[in-house]
């Protein structure tokens, strides 16, 4: 997911930047965020019955399309 969003913005530049540190700093921040999420998911269940009841009874589709990296669409 992160490449669908990344690709306009590596067109978009098309050599300007390069002399930054890191022209996709922004981008980088982006993709940070929504691995946070993804684990801050993960870990706030507290046990492996929590997580399960989560993720096959309440959740089942949006835990799918997480792990899958949908992570940062919608």
């Amino acid at each position: 997911m992160e490449a669908e969003f990344a690709a306009p913005l590596v067109r978009s530049t098309r050599g300007k930047g390069r002399d930054k540190a890191n022209p996709f700093a922004e981008h980088q921040l982006f993709c940070e965020k929504g691995i946070d999420n993804l684990e801050d998911m993960t870990t706030c269940s507290g046990t492996a019955v929590r997580f399960a009841t989560f993720v096959y009874h309440r959740y089942p589709a949006e835990i799918t399309d997480a792990f899958a990296g949908r992570i940062l669409s919608n």
